[in-house]
């Protein structure tokens, strides 16, 4: 029969476990650890992804994070309003963080994620059961975030994206 573990080990376990599970987006924290600029990475249907080179920009109000194709995909993400009500340009400017944003399904207030595969239809988070995204604050002209979603081409098919993490360049 299996001992348990003492309170003073399982105890750090606990702490270390409940770290993790913080790291998706909307959960109020949002690590993306020791990504190199340009980075994003993501579980897509439960697969390991690395996405190309990662770029971030203002336009107007809105913040757009975009990925080169790498790994079989690539994203395009635009986010608005964050879930306070303030609009991204705005929550930006403030340096404001983290600044969370709701991606709903129906592409209303917040923002939406279009993921690219190489080939064939796009998949959105306007079409399925959307997701969110948290913008974790900048570095230097880096923006870094998390994100996760489940996004939906227009044949209904879907994918599941988990545990996104981003080190986007520009600015």
């Amino acid at each position: 029969m299996p001992r348990p573990l003492p309170l003073l080990l399982a105890l750090p376990l606990l702490l270390v476990l409940a770290a993790c599970a913080g790291n998706g987006a909307g959960a109020g924290t949002c690590d993306v650890g020791t990504l190199d600029p340009g980075t994003i990475e993501a579980t897509v249907d439960g697969e390991a992804w690395t996405g190309g080179a990662t770029t971030w920009l203002l336009a107007g109000s809105s913040l757009q994070v975009n990925s080169e194709s790498a790994g079989g995909w690539w994203l395009s993400a635009v986010a608005q309003e964050t879930t306070a009500g303030a609009a991204l340009g705005d929550a930006v400017s403030a340096g404001s963080w983290p600044a969370d944003v709701d991606l709903p399904p129906d592409g209303g207030t917040g923002g939406w994620v279009t993921f690219y595969p190489d080939s064939g239809d796009s998949y959105s988070t306007k079409q399925a059961d959307g997701g969110s995204l948290t913008l974790a604050g900048e570095d230097g002209t880096d923006l870094l975030g998390c994100f996760s979603f489940t996004a939906a081409n227009g044949a209904g098919d879907e994918v599941t994206v988990e545990s996104g993490v981003f080190r986007a360049t520009g600015g």
